[in-house]
Formats: structure tokens, C-alpha cells, sequence
């Protein structure tokens, strides 16, 4: 299971991906870009504290402990539209998915990789 240090680096990591660089990104939350670097640099040298947790949180207009929950890169809708085209295996496979999730398993990185190329595949699948 992953520390909440670790999810609030993938957290902030994804969340920082949607800027230009990681300097506009520490503009965009009002930090130091050396600060920045600190906690989610390539080889970061501190932990993303409560703190810097809340101050990011609030800079980007987020719910207070967004950092703290894992964020797929997929959403129930992704899988739910994806069952409702899919093969009766692979509705199967996403059905067990939706069922992890709602009782708050937390999939691995490898799985979230899986379940998205499936997601992938099913939508490249259904615009054919």
C-alpha cells in the first residue's frame, strides 16, 4: 500500500502534468520553483506535508484532502461506457473493476496501466 507521501507526489505530479513545466506549475501555486523541485522533482528530497498539501489544494481551487485520495486515470464513466459496448469478457473484467474500486481497493500502478490500455483498446474498438 502506498504512504500518503507517495500519493500525494502522484497526486501533485498528474496535477502539475497539465502545465507547461514545473516552473509554471509552481507559479500556478503560488511556490518557489525550487521548493517545488524539492518535493516532486525528479528525485525529490522532502515529502509533500499537510501544509504544502493544503496550500496546493487551495491554490488550484481544489477540496480540501484531494492530495490525499488516489485519482485514476480513468473514472467510473470511462468504465461504466466502456461496459456498455463491450464483449461479455471483457464487461466481466471491467464489472470486477468497478467492484474493487466502490469497496476502496486501491489498484496498483501495473493494474490502473492494464485497466487503461483496456479502456483504450474497447473505445479504439467502438470508433471502428
Amino acid at each position: 500500500m502506498r504512504t500518503i507521501y507517495e500519493i500525494r507526489l502522484d497526486n501533485a505530479r498528474k496535477l502539475a502534468s497539465k502545465y507547461k513545466n514545473q516552473a509554471e506549475f509552481a507559479n500556478a501555486i503560488n511556490k518557489p520553483a525550487t521548493q517545488v523541485s524539492r518535493f516532486m522533482g525528479k528525485n525529490p528530497t522532502k515529502n509533500i506535508g499537510d501544509e504544502i498539501a493544503s496550500d496546493i489544494e487551495d491554490a488550484l481551487g481544489l477540496e480540501s484532502g484531494y492530495l490525499d485520495i488516489r485519482h485514476y486515470d480513468f473514472s467510473l464513466d470511462d468504465i461504466n461506457s466502456a461496459i456498455a459496448v463491450s464483449s461479455p469478457r471483457t464487461t466481466a473484467i471491467l464489472n470486477q473493476v468497478n467492484h474493487l474500486i466502490d469497496e476502496g481497493i486501491e489498484l496498483s500502478e501495473q493494474e490502473e496501466s492494464i485497466i487503461k490500455s483496456i479502456l483504450d483498446s474497447v473505445k479504439k474498438r467502438h470508433k471502428e
